[in-house]
């Protein structure tokens, strides 16, 4: 999967999780700029990120601190499609 297909499933996901429509440049700002995602909504956006990949975060990474970007989620993304 191409990072670009990684991130268009990003925000659908975020958008899931928000109930609004954002762009990959407005959802990496709602995350990580403003946190409007909570504790509550940043793990069910990890839950999404999980179903939609078929991957696992360790629970030493389910910390909003842990991924400073969506782009530290993608790098997450592909060095798990990488060690399976």
């Amino acid at each position: 999967m191409s990072t670009d297909q990684i991130k268009s499933e990003l925000v659908a996901i975020i958008n899931e999780v928000l109930k609004q429509e954002v762009d990959y440049e407005t959802g990496h700002t709602i995350i990580f700029v403003n946190r409007e995602l909570n504790s509550f909504t940043f793990l069910q956006f990890l839950v999404g990120v999980e179903d939609a990949f078929d991957i696992e975060f360790p629970e030493d990474l389910l910390s909003v601190g842990r991924f400073a970007s969506l782009d530290d989620v993608v790098d997450y993304i592909q060095a798990q499609a990488v060690g399976a």
